[in-house]
Formats: structure tokens, C-alpha cells, sequence
């Protein structure tokens, strides 16, 4: 990553994650936390629906453009997709890099565009954040592309198992990229189980309620809000802070997560938590990602279902409560 900014004095920062999604809202903190550290200033930042060529043209003129990484390149979430090839085709001459993300394409046509567009930029670096995707990257794509972990951990979290909860928290994504994870024995008064996902849990204060309305109106009305759009992006980090902070308070209450999401298992190693990962994903997100870097993790298991599961972490419960009484005897 120093390499890559090595001659970088400041950057524009693309596709501030305006939604409830903690993984991306990480992603996001991390991100600016290593721009920091490498001494990077940050002059332009928008979300997909603020974006403005002209302003970025005018706030970073022959800079470096950065778009966030995270799990939507490809066409499961077309909106980012289409953005990402907006900015590759506004600016041609600029160099621009694609933070780390996983790639899955299901339409090859839609891959073809993607390639068409992306191959035909001088000067794209793209980082991935597995290694089937770095194999994919590297078939279909021509441009320079490097394997990088994903920029949550760039966050520095670390609080260890004394503040863990005494409850099972099952956190379970439903949506384009895989199917709810559900157990017979959640709901059942005894077994202390939790289910829940990011939206679930987001709070929309007065602060995200505000910026929501300025990256609405700036979308909606360009011409008379374009004064709006550095004022939305004081918001960001404080936006993503406290999304980020909401999801870490929830887990720690929990002294087991089952879950499907990514960000899922990488906020439990970043908090200590143990953890039991099911990846019902489309592409096997989970898996790749663990795969790649996190395989060595002691606090990380697998299972094949919800029920499954479950069994393990009323297992990894008792041994810890039993671990515990033999400790005081």
C-alpha cells in the first residue's frame, strides 16, 4: 500500500457507503485511518448519488481518484458497478485506484462492458481482497492488480474476551448476495439467541438524517445544492463512526456470533469475539476471504448449517462456563 501512494500528495474519495451496511461503513473508517497514516490528504469526497465530475475535476485536477472497496464489483449491485465505470470513463487520464474488493459476475455480457471499460483506462490499479478473485482479476483484466486485505483492518480494535456478553447473536444477511440463515432454535425462550442484521440495528440520528437529505438534494437538485456537497462530506466520517461503534456495542452483549455477513466474522476478530461462520453466500465470499487471510484465526469455526451451528455455540458457551468454574475451584 506505501508503494502505491508513494508519489501521492492527496487523493479524492469516491463512494462514501450511504446505507446501514456496518461492513462498508468499516471499510470505510479503515480506509481513512491508513490515508492518515500514510500522510495522504483527502481533497474531494462524495457518495454515488453527490458525485459531480466538474467539482472533482476542480478539487483534485491530474490527482489520484480512489473508489472505496468492499463486495460490489460485478453485477449483483449494479448501481455501484455503473458508478464505478462512470468515473473510469470521466476520467481518463487520472490514475485511479479501486480499494479492495471481491468480484463476482453472473452475466458475462455485463463482464465484457466491465472489461471493455476498465481495460481501456491507461492508468487503473485494481485491489482485491481474495484469491479467486485476484485469479479472476488477473484472467479477465489487463490493468495492474495487486491481492490486499480488506480496509477494515485498518481500524485499531482490540478489546479481548473480558468485556464479551453471555447471549448467542446470530447475525444474518438476506439479500442479493445469499439467503437468510435461520435454526429451529431461535426464538426459543432458553436458548438466549439473538438474531439480527445491519439494518436492524442502525439508529438514524439527527446527524445521518442530515446528511441523507443533503446527498438527496444534491442528487435531485445539482444546480441548486451543488454548494452542499463539501458540507455533506464533513458528515462521512462521523456518519460511518457511529454505524461502526452501534454494530461493536451489539456484539460485544454476545458471547458467541453466528453469521453469514464478512464483516460479521472480521468486527468479531477485530473485537476478540468467537465466532461461527456460514458462508450461503452466491460466490463463497466468506470462504475466499478466510481462505486468503484469516484461516490461522483461533477464534473462528465453520459450520454447514444454522442448526449446526447453534449446537456449537451452546458447546463453545458451556466449555468457556465450565473453564471458568475450574478456574475458581
Amino acid at each position: 500500500m506505501r508503494l502505491l501512494f508513494r508519489d501521492v500528495k492527496q487523493v479524492a474519495c469516491l463512494d462514501f457507503p450511504q446505507s446501514s451496511n456496518v461492513g462498508d461503513n468499516a471499510i470505510w473508517l479503515g480506509q481513512h485511518a491508513v490515508l492518515r497514516y500514510l500522510r495522504k490528504q483527502v481533497a474531494y469526497q462524495c457518495d454515488n448519488r453527490s458525485y459531480s465530475k466538474n467539482q472533482l475535476k476542480r478539487q483534485i485536477g491530474d490527482g489520484t481518484i480512489l473508489i472505496a472497496g468492499g463486495g460490489n464489483f460485478g453485477d449483483l449491485w449494479p448501481q455501484s458497478q455503473r458508478f464505478r465505470e462512470q468515473v473510469i470513463q470521466d476520467f481518463p487520464e487520472n490514475r485511479i485506484i479501486q480499494m479492495p474488493q471481491s468480484i463476482y459476475f453472473r452475466n458475462r455480457e455485463n463482464l465484457e462492458r466491465a472489461k471493455k471499460c476498465i481495460n481501456g483506462h491507461q492508468n487503473f490499479v485494481l485491489l482485491v481482497r481474495d484469491q479467486k478473485s485476484y485469479a479472476f482479476a488477473k484472467n479477465e483484466f489487463t490493468v495492474e492488480t495487486h491481492l490486499c486485505p480488506d480496509l477494515a483492518f485498518g481500524i485499531e480494535l482490540q478489546n479481548g474476551f473480558s468485556n464479551l456478553g453471555e447471549k448467542i447473536i446470530l447475525l444474518s444477511r438476506e439479500d442479493v448476495e445469499g439467503k437468510a440463515i435461520d435454526s429451529t432454535d431461535v426464538g426459543n425462550n432458553g436458548s438466549q439467541i439473538e438474531k439480527i442484521d445491519w439494518s436492524m440495528i442502525d439508529r438514524i440520528t439527527p446527524f445521518i438524517r442530515v446528511n441523507q437529505i443533503l446527498s438527496h438534494s444534491i442528487h435531485n437538485y445539482p444546480k441548486a445544492f451543488s454548494f452542499a456537497s463539501s458540507v455533506s462530506s464533513l458528515f462521512y466520517d462521523g456518519v460511518s463512526e457511529r454505524r461502526f461503534r452501534r454494530a461493536c456495542d451489539v456484539l460485544r452483549t454476545a458471547r458467541v456470533v453466528i453469521t453469514n455477513r464478512l464483516h460479521g466474522h472480521i468486527l468479531c476478530l477485530l473485537l476478540g469475539i468467537p465466532h461461527i461462520c456460514i458462508d450461503n453466500t452466491l460466490y463463497g465470499k466468506i470462504q475466499n476471504f478466510y481462505d486468503t487471510w484469516t484461516k490461522d484465526s483461533p477464534i473462528t469455526f465453520w459450520a454447514n448449517s444454522a442448526d449446526e451451528a447453534v449446537r456449537m455455540a451452546h458447546e463453545i458457551v458451556r466449555d468457556e462456563m465450565l473453564e471458568k468454574v475450574g478456574g475458581m475451584v
